[in-house]
C-alpha cells in the first residue's frame, strides 16, 4: 500500500513537471518572438526617424536654393517650387501616419514582454528543482497565476506572423545545438556548416 502511494506521488510529481517543463518551452518561445518583433519595429522606427531627418534637411535646403541651377533638367523655378511644395506635402503625411503606426510604442512593449517573461522564466527554473510534491503544488499554482497574468498584459504575437516566428525560434534552438556540437570553431564557419546542414544534408 505504501509503494502503491509513493509511486502515485512520484507520478503526480512527474506529471506536474511535465507540464511546467512545457510551458518552460512555451515562455522560451515567446520570448524568442516578442525579441524579434522588438528589433523589427525598432529598426522601422531607426529607418523612419532618418528618412525623415534627411528629407526634412533636403526640404530645408531647397528653401535658400538657386533654382536657376536646375535649369538643366528643364523645369522652371514656378514647376521647381511646385515639386517641392507638393513633397513637403506628401512628407507631412507620412510623418502623421508614422506617428500614429507608433511602431517605436510597438518596439517598447515587445522589449517590456521579454523582460516580463525572461524573469518568469527564471522563476520557473527555480520551480522546477524542487522535488517536494506538495512544496511544487504549492509554488505551481502561484506560478500559474501570475503566468495568466502577464500573458494578459502583454502584447499578442499576431495570427498571420505567428508560424513564421515559430520556425524562426525553432531554427535559433537548432544552431544553439548545433554550436554545442562545433565548439571551437569560428561562428561564420558555424553558420555556413548549419546552413549546409538543412539545405543539403539528406535524411
Amino acid at each position: 500500500m505504501l509503494i502503491e502511494i509513493q509511486e502515485l506521488g512520484l507520478s503526480f510529481l512527474n506529471s506536474m513537471k511535465e507540464e511546467l517543463e512545457r510551458k518552460y518551452r512555451v515562455i522560451n518561445m515567446m520570448i524568442s518572438m516578442h525579441s524579434v518583433l522588438h528589433h523589427r519595429f525598432k529598426f522601422k522606427t531607426l529607418v523612419g526617424n532618418i528618412f525623415f531627418l534627411l528629407t526634412a534637411i533636403i526640404l530645408n535646403v531647397f528653401i535658400f536654393f538657386d533654382y536657376d541651377y536646375l535649369s538643366f533638367t528643364g523645369l522652371d523655378a514656378t514647376n521647381i517650387k511646385n515639386i517641392v511644395s507638393i513633397s513637403s506635402f506628401l512628407i507631412f503625411l507620412l510623418s502623421v501616419v508614422f506617428m500614429l503606426i507608433e511602431w517605436s510604442k510597438k518596439s517598447e512593449q515587445h522589449l517590456q514582454a521579454v523582460n516580463q517573461l525572461s524573469r518568469l522564466l527564471n522563476e520557473l527554473r527555480s520551480i522546477l528543482k524542487i522535488e517536494d510534491s506538495s512544496a511544487l503544488t504549492h509554488k505551481s499554482e502561484l506560478f500559474d497565476e501570475l503566468y495568466n497574468q502577464i500573458n494578459e498584459t502583454i502584447p499578442k504575437i499576431p495570427d498571420r506572423k505567428f508560424n513564421n516566428l515559430k520556425a524562426k525560434h525553432y531554427k535559433k534552438v537548432e544552431l544553439s545545438k548545433f554550436i554545442d556540437k562545433h565548439k571551437g570553431k569560428p561562428y561564420f564557419v558555424i553558420k555556413f556548416l548549419f546552413f549546409f546542414d538543412k539545405t543539403f544534408k539528406t535524411k
